[in-house]
């Protein structure tokens, strides 16, 4: 995205992020068009270090109240691309919300070894289902995704 379409705020706090350099890829900034948050989690590495600050204040099993520290959790889920519900197609024709939510976040043991970060944010879902973040692997399907559903749909095939 060239910086000259960024707004205003965005494009400073993109100048003057001290951790710009930092990251091994281009900063790309996310969540653009959000009104409320629009440099919020501006960029790859203020969005994962925001993510290792929710942990550093959290103790073991302590559920995330705070407001700035859900919206992260959220937009994480979102990035994630978590299936919707298993609806029929009569569901879908009649506009039944197949959005799956979040009913709890809290800091847990990681399920599998990872020696940089022991702790990872472990979700209850409406659905039953429990799952785990993991930034790196949530930002990686991300960008795949962002960078290959232009070509789906502009394709000739």
């Amino acid at each position: 995205m060239e910086t000259a379409q960024l707004n205003g705020e965005l494009r400073v706090a993109l100048e003057t992020d001290s951790k710009r350099k930092a990251w091994i890829m281009p900063n790309h900034p996310l969540f653009v068009n959000s009104d409320e948050h629009s440099d919020m989690f501006l960029t790859t590495y203020r969005f994962r270090n925001a993510y290792e600050d929710v942990l550093d204040r959290h103790e073991l099993g302590e559920n995330i109240w705070d407001e700035r520290d859900r919206i992260l959790i959220m937009r994480y889920f979102e990035m994630m691309f978590y299936p919707p519900r298993r609806l029929s197609l009569s569901q879908w024709k009649n506009n039944v919300d197949p959005t799956v939510r979040i009913v709890r976040a809290y800091k847990d043991r990681r399920w599998k070894g990872n020696n940089k970060r022991p702790y990872e944010i472990t979700l209850v879902l409406d659905d039953g289902a429990i799952v785990q973040l993991n930034p790196n692997e949530i930002l990686n399907k991300y960008f795949h995704i962002l960078n290959t559903v232009g070509e789906l749909r502009n394709s000739n095939l």
